[in-house]
């Protein structure tokens, strides 16, 4: 008679058993970086789903939970693969047939470990009711951690029984052994620990042959014989969701917090949901942990800011001073700018139609000389910006574009370095002298590295070269004349003559189309270079040509930017518009463009004086391109960017990056507008 209770021992067939395996590393992984967040401290709570954010890589199908007494490990089962058998297995799981089972078989040459046939009753050992046999599905191989149904030499026969490869048996029960096995899931995460160490337990034959490679826990041989207590008990195989739900109390990952100041805001979880409800202002870190079964982590972590309910002015409209039927503009803008309305001010009245958050004046005269405000209003908050004064005087030195420069990496074909300009202006007449320079070895004495050794310089007038130079000083003319411009523009001194840098002065009447300046390495070269483009009008006057529009266009590594510097000089403030294209430029046929370009432009403190990603269409662009000439964006909801700024005479600079860290072509141009 075979023992309920106690169980015979017969023959020892293995301990100590060191199988290696090549684990499921299907771990818990932060997918996308939490963002920041900032509530204001009235605000409702904020919901944010965990799941958008945290993922298990790879995990399709349905996920069971193994609970032995060695640990706890998880399957993916493969529906697509083997969708009889999955089903199958899971009509044991979800009737409970596997609580109180156990591992009934190690098979050490093999590399398996089996269950799902036998479990204890009422402290019996019993067989497990089985439904109908399932049909055989070999299509996976019975590669390291899958989970495989097991069956008779009878091909269709598989039931309730189940194996786990703790070794490669990929041809060993392939389709040559009997037509295959059929593999229906595999252990996530490192769930094979549990599984190996229940594969590195000792194995004996017991009843006589019943169970002849039955694993045994906490047993020594000399203890006397084998008890229930020492079989490798398998509790439970329940379903399990992949995340936390209100309802579920287990699942594959757990989530966990923490914050660096509760009294900021009450962070709570309710299953994979994180509600965020603030309390007071200020600022908390919050991190989370995404947990697995078997403990591999992942982390992420944001920062949650508690502000005012009440919104401020950020941008506040500048006094300027212009020179009479000169454009310029005003700006303002509220921190809480959705739903904001605008109305502009002159000298206390409301101005018509004044109801964006910048006030374009055009040709503005002494009659517009005044004072400006204007007031914000939402739900919340209604808000006057500071008065800015608008001055309108006569002066023989107007506010002007005098200098455009740019450094970056050149090189041959679409990297090369690209610059325009139009040089002219209403009621001018005669030529522009014109300081022009592309520097490489000059600038190593500014620390930049990775200069172009030898750039060459030339200007163009459509395809006709109007200028060329390769070295600078190349001539004792020259030499003459580019040192005189240098000193007369306030340009840094290029030095020693032999350098490789490339200069020339040329003095160029307006003409339709404008210019084109090329700087290339003599030969392939590749390396930084900064090419300059100066005003060197020595006496200005309003007959005097000046620079109307600057540009350069360069092709842009990813997540890399272009900077374009540029001066304003004399006596007034000037408008210019600023953009950056990328996307317009596909209708002149420029191929592998920055899909969405972002424009800021500084002053020269680094403090941001405009800013734009998407122009979305803005009246008060469109206004100022046609009045400077310059081409129409493709279309309203184009991603190329714009701002219309006017500026006191300084140094600024505007910088081109792509949003999405995108490379491609971009074209930063600054255009007067009268």
């Amino acid at each position: 008679m075979r023992l309920l209770f106690r169980l015979t021992v017969l023959i020892l067939f293995s301990a100590g058993l060191g199988i290696s395996c090549n684990a499921q590393f299907t771990i818990p992984t932060l997918s996308a970086p939490l963002p920041d967040q900032s509530l204001r401290v009235t605000s409702s709570p904020l919901a944010i789903d965990l799941t958008q954010y945290f993922s298990i890589p790879t995990v399709k199908g349905p996920v069971v939970q193994f609970n032995t007494i060695l640990g706890l490990y998880n399957a993916e089962l493969y529906t697509t693969a083997a969708p009889i058998n999955a089903a199958n297995f899971l009509s044991y799981v979800n009737a409970g047939s596997y609580t109180n089972s156990f591992i009934h078989r190690s098979d050490t040459s093999l590399g398996v470990i089996q269950g799902g046939s036998s479990n204890i009753i009422s402290g019996a050992i019993s067989n497990i009711p089985t439904s109908a046999p399932v049909a055989l599905e070999y299509n996976l191989p019975n590669a390291v951690g899958t989970l495989a149904a097991a069956r008779t030499s009878v091909l269709n026969s598989a039931t309730s029984g189940w194996y786990i490869n703790i070794a490669d048996n990929t041809t060993t029960l392939g389709p040559s052994n009997g037509g295959g096995y059929t593999v229906f899931g595999r252990i996530l995460g490192t769930g094979m620990t549990v599984v190996k160490a229940i594969g590195a337990l000792p194995v004996y034959n017991v009843n006589s042959g019943q169970f002849p490679q039955l694993p045994v826990y906490n047993y020594n041989s000399s203890a006397g014989s084998l008890t229930l207590s020492n079989l490798v008990i398998v509790n439970s195989i329940t379903q399990i969701p992949a995340f936390p739900t209100a309802t579920s109390q287990t699942s594959v990952i757990s989530f966990s917090l923490a914050t660096s100041k509760p009294s900021v805001a009450q962070v709570a979880l309710n299953g994979s949901s994180l509600t965020l409800t603030p309390l007071t202002l200020g600022s908390t870190d919050i991190l989370l942990t995404a947990s697995d079964t078997n403990g591999n982590t992942a982390q992420g972590s944001f920062t949650l800011t508690v502000v005012s309910n009440t919104p401020s002015i950020t941008v506040q409209p500048v006094s300027q001073t212009i020179t009479p039927a000169t454009t310029v503009v005003f700006s303002a803008a509220l921190s809480a700018s959705s739903g904001t309305t605008y109305q502009w001010k002159f000298n206390g009245n409301a101005i018509p139609g004044a109801n964006s958050s910048t006030y374009l004046i055009q040709s503005a005269g002494t009659i517009n000389a005044g004072s400006y405000t204007c007031t914000l209003t939402n739900n919340a908050i209604s808000l006057t910006t500071n008065p800015a004064t608008l001055t309108v005087i006569n002066s023989a030195n107007p506010g002007r574009l005098i200098n455009l420069s740019v450094l970056t990496l050149d090189g041959p074909g679409s990297q090369m370095l690209t610059l325009g300009f139009v040089n002219g202006g209403a009621g001018t007449a005669g030529a522009e002298p014109l300081l022009i320079r592309a520097s490489g070895p000059a600038l190593a004495s500014f620390a930049v590295p990775n200069v172009l050794t030898d750039p060459t310089l030339t200007v163009l007038q459509g395809s006709a070269v109007i200028a060329f130079n390769d070295n600078w000083g190349s001539s004792a003319a020259n030499i003459n004349a580019v040192t005189s411009a240098a000193v007369a523009t306030g340009a840094f001194a290029i030095s020693p003559v032999t350098s490789l840098d490339a200069a020339v002065v040329q003095s160029l009447p307006s003409v339709a189309g404008g210019y084109t300046i090329q700087v290339a390495g003599n030969g392939t070269g590749i390396g930084n270079a900064l090419a300059e483009i100066y005003d060197n009008t020595a006496v200005y006057s309003s007959t005097s040509p000046r620079l109307v529009n600057l540009s350069c266009k360069q092709n842009v590594p990813t997540n890399g930017l272009l900077t374009a510097g540029f001066a304003i000089s004399g006596a007034t403030s000037k408008t210019v518009l600023i953009r950056a294209s990328g996307p317009s430029l596909t209708t002149y046929g420029v191929q592998g463009v920055m899909p969405d370009p972002q424009l800021n432009v500084f002053n020269s403190k680094t403090v941001i004086v405009g800013s734009n990603a998407g122009w979305s269409g803005d009246p008060s662009l469109t206004l100022a391109a046609n009045a400077a000439g310059a081409f129409p964006f493709s279309s309203s909801s184009s991603k190329d960017s714009a701002v219309l700024v006017t500026l006191a005479p300084g140094s600024y600079s505007a910088q081109a990056t792509s949003v999405t860290g995108t490379a491609g072509s971009t074209l930063i141009e600054v255009y007067e507008i009268p």
